[in-house]
């Protein structure tokens, strides 16, 4: 047994035509005038189809009603430095980690007197407890430097370009 991957082939948009004597007697000529739209007897190959998904998926800002258009590079949308989170009482987070636990002083429908968390509470140093690498300590503002991803090819992040995830 070999510790190398198997390559496996996807089926996208254009299966294999089986008319073996095992496989399938579909008739394709019939086929193709009662599904007339489909991939298989038009452009959109599997070649067209890959094509639009590196487009769509790693090159193309997303425009949307509600929030406008959005870049897929996290970057280039002013992500969050956790030293900028406003943190404190009255509905706030207790840090840039963590929810405030405290509960309203005065009815429950009124965050304005959620006292402050306890001192200490949610901070870098006990949101920090699990993996390798920068993890907690390492914010928004600065990992998605990192990681932006415009332009570059599926084997830039170590997958399997022939498969979808």
């Amino acid at each position: 047994m070999s510790n190398q991957p198997q390559k496996f082939k996807q089926t996208k948009a254009e299966p294999a035509v089986n008319s073996g004597t095992k496989g399938s007697f579909a008739d394709y000529a019939r086929m193709q005038t009662l599904f007339p739209a489909s991939p298989l007897y038009n452009e959109y190959k599997d070649e067209a189809i890959e094509k639009l998904g590196l487009e769509k998926l790693f090159q193309e800002d997303v425009t949307n009603d509600y929030f406008g258009t959005v870049s897929r590079n996290y970057s280039e949308n002013n992500p969050p430095a956790y030293d900028d989170v406003e943190t404190g009482g009255g509905g706030l987070p207790a840090s840039a980690h963590s929810p405030n636990p405290a509960s309203p002083l005065e009815g429950v429908n009124r965050p304005d007197t959620i006292p402050e968390a306890p001192a200490g509470y949610g901070s870098i140093e006990s949101a920090d407890n699990w993996g390798t690498g920068a993890g907690a300590k390492l914010d928004p503002a600065s990992s998605s430097q990192q990681i932006s991803y415009a332009g570059k090819s599926m084997g830039f992040y170590d997958l399997p370009s022939n498969r979808s995830s």
